[in-house]
């Protein structure tokens, strides 16, 4: 960050989930101006990223996202994860979609190539 003080305009933003193994030299005064520390999600948090996530995500009626949320499993994760989360969950979904559709169109167990 040596020279910066030339240079107007110039933010340097950055983000960490380990603001435990910042090297502290970094938080010297006169160094970074603002810290922001931003919490991980409540649970009503997690149901609104949740809900969010699952905007334009076909749902089973059978999907809880309040249970979900509610999970102790859930405890502990960021955004982030609770996104990473959905996508699992839907490429799970989709590769069992698939192994059930291929089961229909492959009776003799043959591969079908295009």
């Amino acid at each position: 960050m040596d020279g910066l003080e030339e240079r107007r305009g110039v933010f340097v933003i950055a983000a960490t989930n380990r603001p435990d193994i910042i090297d502290p030299a970094m938080l010297r005064p006169g160094r970074l101006d603002k810290l922001l520390y931003v919490p991980l999600p409540t649970v009503g948090d997690r149901l609104d990223i949740l809900k969010t996530a699952c905007r334009k995500v076909p749902l089973n009626a059978d999907i809880n996202l309040k249970e979900i949320a509610d999970d102790e499993q859930c405890t502990g994760y960021s955004g982030a994860d609770l996104a990473a989360l959905v996508r699992e969950a839907q490429l799970s979904a989709l590769r069992k979609l698939m192994a059930k559709g291929s089961e229909k169109e492959q009776p003799s167990g043959k591969a079908n190539i295009c």
